[in-house]
């Protein structure tokens, strides 16, 4: 995966407690993950969006092939609906840059943000605050080339 000109936020976070690695049953919603016997599964297969590599057994229990992983797996399904959905479009992220010129006898660096820039009052708008590094997501979304929908 590549990660360059990338921007990363953490909206939500899933907990799955007492968790252990070993073999278990992989999600049921996994597909291709449901099995009725060991021939259904292959050992090392990875599916995806799986939890884990195959171990060549169908846990008749869950009746789902059995996977080495953090065990019992998530089941996203389940946890999608328990947490309530946020309004991410007014999360707000400071973007910072600095150039630097290390060839430059006085290797010089600029910057976007200087010390005397008052941080905590602004949120970027190109008449009021063009100068304010302080974006909301939906501010950012909106600027991709094509525009996109932030709820999309």
């Amino acid at each position: 995966m590549d990660d360059y000109d990338s921007f990363f936020v953490m909206t939500n976070m899933w907990i799955t407690c007492n968790q252990s690695v070993g073999i278990c049953g992989e999600d049921k919603f996994v597909h291709d993950a449901p099995c009725v016997n060991d021939s259904n599964c292959v050992i090392g297969v990875v599916l995806h969006n799986g939890n884990g590599p195959q171990t060549g057994t169908c846990n008749l229990q869950t009746k789902t092939c059995n996977v080495f992983a953090w065990c019992p797996v998530e089941v996203e399904s389940e946890q999608s609906n328990q947490y309530p959905k946020i309004n991410a479009e007014n999360f707000t992220a400071l973007i910072k840059t600095t150039v630097s010129y290390p060839n430059s006898l006085s290797k010089y660096k600029k910057s976007n943000i200087y010390g005397d820039v008052p941080l905590s009052n602004c949120t970027y708008d190109k008449d009021k605050s063009p100068g304010c590094p302080i974006f909301t997501l939906g501010q950012i979304v909106s600027m991709i080339s094509p525009p996109q929908n932030f709820t999309e």
